[in-house]
Order: C-alpha cells, then sequence, then structure tokens
C-alpha cells in the first residue's frame, strides 16, 4: 500500500480542519439559505448522532434519496461522520428503480424528505425524514471509528 494514502486526511478530517479555520465563513449558499461551517457542522453531527442510533457505522450504507439541497450535502457528512457510506439516490427515478438499488445494496436506513421520494413497498429498513429529525437538541457524536 502506498505510504501517503495511510497519512492522507479522509474527506470528514478535511472539512472538521475547515469548520475549524472558517467557522463563520458561509459553507453553503442555496437561495435565501445560508449556513455556515459552524452550523453545517452541528446539523452533520446531529443527523450522524440520529444515524449511530440506526446501526450506522463502518460497512453501513445509508440511501440518500434527497433533492440537491443543503439537506443532502448535510447527510452526506451525517454518514461519513457516523462512520458509514451513503448511496445517492435520484429521487426521481421511478420506486422500482430505487426498489432494485436498495435491495442490491443491502442499506438498511434510508434519508429522505417529505414531499420526495416514494418508499418502495418491499424495503423494509428505517426510512428516515429530515424533515422530522430536527437538531437532536444540540446532540454530538463521538468521532467515526478507523475504516481498515
Amino acid at each position: 500500500m502506498n505510504e501517503a494514502a495511510e497519512t492522507d486526511p479522509t474527506l470528514i478530517q478535511l472539512f472538521h480542519r475547515a469548520q475549524g479555520e472558517h467557522a463563520d465563513k458561509p459553507a453553503i449558499e442555496a437561495g435565501s439559505r445560508t449556513l455556515t461551517y459552524a452550523e453545517l457542522g452541528r446539523r452533520s453531527r446531529c443527523l450522524a448522532a440520529r444515524l449511530r442510533r440506526a446501526g450506522v457505522g463502518p460497512e453501513v450504507i445509508v440511501g440518500l434519496a434527497l433533492p440537491r439541497s443543503p439537506d443532502l450535502v448535510i447527510a452526506m457528512l451525517a454518514v461519513l461522520e457516523a462512520g458509514g457510506a451513503y448511496l445517492p439516490l435520484d429521487p426521481e427515478h421511478p420506486v422500482e428503480r430505487l426498489a432494485l438499488m436498495l435491495e442490491d445494496s443491502g442499506a438498511p436506513v434510508v434519508l429522505a424528505s417529505r414531499g420526495g421520494a416514494e418508499r418502495p413497498a418491499s424495503f423494509a429498513g428505517e426510512w428516515l425524514l429530515v424533515d422530522d429529525l430536527g437538531d437532536d437538541g444540540g446532540a454530538e457524536v463521538e468521532p467515526a471509528p478507523e475504516v481498515p
């Protein structure tokens, strides 16, 4: 294995570094919605705590059936913070396609939004609506375990 690869920071470590250096600066601007690095970090850690309670950790895939939005970025960071991997699911795709992708991936959890992707009848896992999750009262999550 390449020695540099062993010391290269992960995406979530790079985000933490940027968050520390630019806490009050805008991280995401979408329409009239702006999130600073600090807000983005807090929201993603809160969602990561909820994902951990749902069993997300190393080698656990989380489906992201969200439109391109700040919520999608928060969800992506949250999955990585929890130690999992995410599977992008286009909420515009037919429910049959989403069902096949979820079956093939074995994802036990999906993050979606109210009025977004339709939940496939065959999906037996947790279908969590980001609209209903709130911010967990500021809950924090322990750093993700190292993935071998």
